[in-house]
């Protein structure tokens, strides 16, 4: 598959919408500096292939996007057993529960996905690990 094509396609489609609709987060520093201007995708396949289109170079805040990343490395070291250590909040509640979003909606607007006691507790199962075989890093 021709990577590099299918992501300057994606760019082509995608950049004359920029700036149309939305708006950039404000609540973080590093998010409301950033152009909405901007867009960039980049990949790399294990096999080591790499392709990148649009604005891919420029520096940026991965924000809350590093969850992601924590989390798929915690669940390659514990497997099933990391979700007993995340979850829910300190109350004891579900993350997820009403009674949760209703007390944190006047805090912050909307409740984190991953509370900050479930990212510290995927963080440090992450750190347990490391990186797969098929990187390069």
């Amino acid at each position: 598959m021709d990577f590099q094509l299918v992501l300057d396609q994606i760019n082509a489609e995608l950049r004359p919408l920029l700036g149309t609709g939305g708006k950039v987060a404000s609540y973080f520093p590093a998010l409301a500096r950033v152009s909405p201007l901007q867009f960039g995708i980049a990949l790399r396949t294990c096999a080591g292939e790499t392709a990148q289109a649009g604005d891919s170079a420029v520096p940026f805040s991965i924000q809350s996007m590093s969850k992601v990343f924590s989390l798929t490395l915690a669940i390659r070291t514990l497997d099933e057993a990391l979700w007993d250590r995340i979850g829910r909040e300190p109350s004891g509640s579900p993350f997820n529960s009403l009674v949760h979003w209703k007390a944190s909606a006047g805090s912050r607007g909307t409740p984190s996905s991953m509370p900050a006691p479930s990212r510290s507790r995927t963080g440090s199962s992450a750190r347990r690990t490391r990186c797969p075989s098929c990187c390069a890093c």
